[in-house]
């Protein structure tokens, strides 16, 4: 009784078909006698595959278009060469984000918009342009005129980043979801409402006896400099300059109260004051 024996046949992704030499086109040519070797395990990578080689003259052969495909490659055959390229998952390469938009720059037919928010990337400024698909929250296709400061969006960009602070990249797909209220004022108090989180009270010359504006921030908030760098909350003194993103939904007493998404320190001496503290 023949006794078969388990081999195992191991290759890599990185060396594509270098496990198993090439069949030239003379031997294309030539009929071949080869034994189908089912007992022969194949691994790519260390994972199991369902391909079987054929052993022709001691020679380990794998079906090129079957291997390619089964190793992410496609393959193109021109009659004497055979051509493999890398086949890319670009749902996986690419990058996504949640912010607010900060600012937004028409740029013949594209839009050029700084967002900041939360993502791997906290702060990007990112090109949308026709490639680009825009929808809104409802899924409905949209235009670049909805891209607009305060506008809060859901941002797919990359793989290719440019070096640069902040990053800069081509969105891909970008989801408009509300439009947020912008004030640029002053503080005029801050307080730790212990679970509640922080309350600012702003107004437009920094009395607190005259607040125009109640911001409640939660832990989703996000106060930062104008460099994206976070800012601690107990930084924000009377008198502070900043820029918030609220709303759009307010209180109708007065002052009106909301909540605050993104709260922007214009204050360029803040580092000074935190230091000197």
């Amino acid at each position: 009784m023949l006794n078969k024996n388990k081999w195992l046949f191991a290759i890599t992704a990185a060396s594509v078909l270098s496990a198993t030499p090439a069949l030239s086109a003379q031997d294309l040519t030539k009929r071949v006698n080869g034994l189908l070797r089912g007992d022969v395990l194949v691994t790519i990578d260390g994972a199991d595959t369902s391909l079987h080689p054929v052993l022709i003259d001691g020679k380990a052969y794998l079906p090129v278009r079957e291997t390619a495909s089964t190793m992410g490659y496609k393959v193109r055959w021109n009659g004497s060469e055979i051509e493999l390229n890398k086949q890319k998952n670009e749902a996986e390469d690419m990058l996504q984000m949640n912010g607010i938009i900060v600012k937004a720059e028409s740029e013949d037919s594209s839009v050029r918009i700084e967002v900041m928010g939360h993502g791997q990337n906290n702060w990007m400024i990112l090109t949308a342009d026709k490639n680009t698909l825009l929808t809104d929250s409802e899924g409905n296709q949209t235009d670049l005129s909805s891209l607009k400061e305060g506008m809060q969006i859901t941002a797919e960009y990359g793989p290719v980043i440019a070096m640069s602070y902040p990053g800069q990249s081509h969105a891909a797909a970008i989801k408009t979801g509300a439009q947020r209220l912008v004030q640029e004022s002053v503080v005029s108090s801050a307080s730790n409402e212990a679970a509640n989180g922080w309350q600012i009270l702003l107004s437009h010359n920094g009395a607190a006896a005259q607040p125009s504006l109640v911001l409640n921030a939660g832990k989703e908030t996000m106060l930062v400099d104008r460099t994206g760098q976070a800012v601690p909350w107990h930084q924000l003194k009377p008198g502070t300059k900043v820029r918030a993103y609220y709303g759009p939904a307010m209180t109708k007493s007065i002052p009106p109260q909301s909540p605050a998404h993104l709260v922007i320190v214009l204050d360029e001496v803040l580092n000074q004051r935190a230091e000197a503290e």
